[in-house]
């Protein structure tokens, strides 16, 4: 039996859903389930997507008013019955070998809370972004780690799921900071497993827009860890995990200089 549930949100995304869902089912290792959280669609074309959906085994379609992505991914996480579950947006896809590859990662790192990979774009844009090993002093100044994770269901639980007033984006962000501060580190699969979906209007989009607000917002919610001795000690126990062969490594370690001397944290 499979200890992985696929949850896929969606909100009037009728026209890629089936393909989110087509990559979920061709992966080597299977999932138990794939739940769909319907987040108040109101295209019609979404509507007949989604009734069909229901009707294919392997495949249960939760229905409610819309409330917004986290919110959406917390109910599916609350459906989900096994250890883990990889949350997938209804506009992108993953690689056959996401979930095995993955799954492996999180059996050799057993305290680990979550397990990523790289990112292949599709779509307007084509490409790959090799993202950096897990850094969670990195992590609290940029999100460096993509939506698409296979997590732990215990881990979610320890920390309350996805903040569900944070629906201009950047969920992701907060949610891997919670995860982070509660002990629930990341590890990284070098392969670009995760596809994700370039193309104009998309969330992202507006999130850069209003990063600035939310860079305040995470860091007000999450201030314990922004005091200058709290963010020293974290700043020791992460400094030596910059890969000194990775020059963004380098180029952050020097923007982490930078940042302690302007918040007057003290020496190394």
């Amino acid at each position: 039996m499979s200890d992985v549930t696929a949850v896929i949100p969606c909100w009037n995304a009728g026209d890629t859903l089936l393909e989110a869902v087509a990559s979920v089912r061709a992966q080597t290792l299977p999932v138990a389930e794939i739940v769909v959280v319907d987040d108040g669609s109101t295209e019609a074309a979404t509507r007949e997507v989604l009734a069909a959906l229901a009707n294919e085994a392997g495949v249960r379609v939760l229905r409610q008013p819309n409330a917004g992505l986290p919110a959406a991914r917390n109910a599916g996480f609350s459906a989900a019955t096994t250890e883990n579950v990889v949350p997938l947006d209804a506009d992108d896809r993953l690689h056959p070998r996401f979930l095995a590859r993955c799954r492996t990662a999180l059996t050799a790192h057993p305290r680990a809370g979550f397990a990523y990979t790289d990112i292949r774009f599709f779509g307007e844009r084509t490409g790959v972004h090799r993202q950096l090993p897990y850094n969670f002093h990195d992590e609290l100044f940029r999100n460096q780690i993509s939506v698409c994770a296979l997590i732990r269901r215990r881990a979610w639980e320890a920390v309350h799921g996805y903040r569900e007033d944070f629906r201009d984006g950047a969920e992701d962000w907060e949610f891997w900071i919670s995860l982070g501060a509660a002990g629930f580190h990341g590890v990284r699969v070098p392969e670009p497993l995760f596809e994700y979906r370039v193309r104009h209007g998309s969330m992202s989009t507006h999130t850069e827009k209003v990063l600035p607000e939310i860079t305040a917002r995470i860091r007000e919610v999450h201030r314990d860890l922004y005091g200058a001795e709290r963010l020293a000690t974290i700043r020791r126990e992460w400094k030596g995990r910059w890969n000194p062969r990775d020059p963004a490594g380098w180029i952050g370690r020097v923007r982490h200089r930078l940042e302690r001397a302007t918040t007057g944290g003290g020496g190394e």
